[in-house]
């Protein structure tokens, strides 16, 4: 596990000591090196992962995870 993943497990139990969290969305996953973040998030804290965003444009680059979408980040070459 990288320490990109520790920290996002820290932020999202800091948050939720806050307010309830019912999904996550994760930003500028077209930054990283180490995807597997995209699935190790969502099952260590059992939030389901419903919105990334791919680049610097927001809305327009927020999606809605769909299995093809997330098969289409991880097998673009």
């Amino acid at each position: 596990m990288y320490y990109k993943d520790e920290d996002a497990f820290d932020i999202v139990e800091n948050y939720q000591s806050y307010f309830k969290i019912d999904a996550l969305l994760m930003s500028k996953i077209d930054e990283t090196k180490t995807p597997g973040i995209l699935l190790n998030l969502p099952y260590k804290t059992e939030l389901p992962l419903s919105y990334i965003s791919i680049g610097q444009r927001v809305p327009e680059d927020i999606k809605t995870l769909t299995p093809e979408v997330l098969a289409s980040y991880f097998l673009k070459g």
